[in-house]
């Protein structure tokens, strides 16, 4: 009878042992589940965050599928509520719904990847139509990838129009050096120019700013002219352009000696005054893009702030993107409306400036 209980008492044990050794993982995983459902509760994030991190994994392998992901939707939260945007973000991605679209949405703007930033917001914002930040968001990322397109474009008119430019101001580099000699820039040809697009309609920065990339940009060229000016530089004049370019022009008379000479800068400048005043127009539209784009990058923050402030609230979990509050709209006149009046599509600058070529 003894023999029989101690095998029994053996057997038992190593089952106990066997039992203990096998469903441990599982004890400690349900453990570390209840921790952190308990401080991420109560808004202790950071115990959250230990708890959770490596009981996610752990559910994942067990086929947990429904649990993993409602703990991994309160992981990222945890981690955005303490201002680790980057975890927050790596949790996200492994998720597909609306509050991660509407995270990695808002992510992508910042990182200038303007159509998925668009399509992750439209989706949240098709889902929860009721969402005025998601609306919101969506709207500015459309402004935003607007007013990045209008910059790329208006970069590549200037440089096209400054191209155009160098032409013209070849043959007026030449006729100063025959007319001033070593005075050539400082004395004569830079400050006249000037005068002379200016009185075009070209504002003076376009002016001043052009002129001295002109200048930078043929500046060897220049430097041989006034080494040796024994070709003429200057296309010929036909008699229509001499008419349609004779008057008006009196400040030109100190390029030449003689009135064919005046004419020729004239033609010249003439030819000078379109590029450079689309150069204008294309210098303006830049830094309103620019200004755009600070605007677009301003609301973006606000709206991340409005998904951080959200997200320090524990029952947020269980709510929707509707119940994030738009930030400050009653404010009158404050930076977020001023922002916002700023990247509204409707009020781009292509509709209040002149059209670009």
């Amino acid at each position: 009878m003894l023999k029989v209980l101690f095998r029994f008492f053996v057997l038992l044990a190593i089952a106990a042992a066997f039992m203990a050794y096998y469903y441990a993982p599982w004890v400690k995983t349900e453990w570390q589940i209840l921790s952190g459902r308990q401080a991420f509760q109560r808004g202790d994030f950071q115990v959250a965050v230990e708890n959770l991190s490596s009981a996610i994994g752990a559910l994942e392998q067990r086929g947990s599928t429904d649990r993993s992901t409602y703990w991994r939707r309160a992981l990222a939260q945890s981690h955005l509520a303490l201002r680790q945007d980057d975890d927050a973000l790596r949790h996200y991605r492994m998720l597909t719904d609306n509050k991660a679209h509407f995270a990695l949405g808002l992510h992508a703007l910042r990182a200038g990847q303007w159509g998925t930033s668009i399509d992750l917001l439209k989706r949240a914002a098709e889902t929860e139509p009721n969402c005025a930040l998601c609306k919101a968001a969506l709207t500015n990322s459309i402004a935003a990838e607007s007013a990045y397109r209008s910059g790329v474009e208006a970069k590549d008119v200037q440089a096209k129009e400054l191209e155009l430019m160098k032409g013209p101001a070849t043959c007026l580099c030449f006729l100063a050096v025959v007319t001033a000699g070593s005075a050539l820039t400082s004395g004569v040809l830079q400050p006249r120019l000037v005068a002379l697009v200016r009185k075009a309609g070209v504002g003076k920065q376009a002016a001043e700013r052009a002129i001295r990339l002109l200048a930078n940009q043929l500046s060897g060229k220049w430097e041989k002219l006034l080494q040796q000016a024994n070709d003429d530089l200057c296309p010929p004049l036909t008699h229509n352009e001499i008419i349609k370019v004779a008057l008006g022009w009196a400040e030109l008379a100190p390029f030449g000696g003689d009135a064919h000479r005046t004419l020729i800068a004239a033609d010249q400048t003439f030819r000078l005054i379109g590029p450079l005043t689309n150069y204008g127009q294309a210098l303006l539209a830049e830094s309103n893009s620019a200004s755009q784009l600070t605007s677009a990058e301003t609301l973006r923050i606000a709206h991340w702030d409005a998904l951080v402030a959200a997200s320090k609230n524990p029952r947020f979990i269980d709510l929707g993107l509707d119940s994030l509050p738009m930030p400050a709209q009653n404010a009158p006149g404050g930076w977020f409306w001023r922002a916002w009046d700023a990247v509204k599509p409707g009020n781009r600058f292509w509709s209040s400036t002149p059209k670009l070529p």
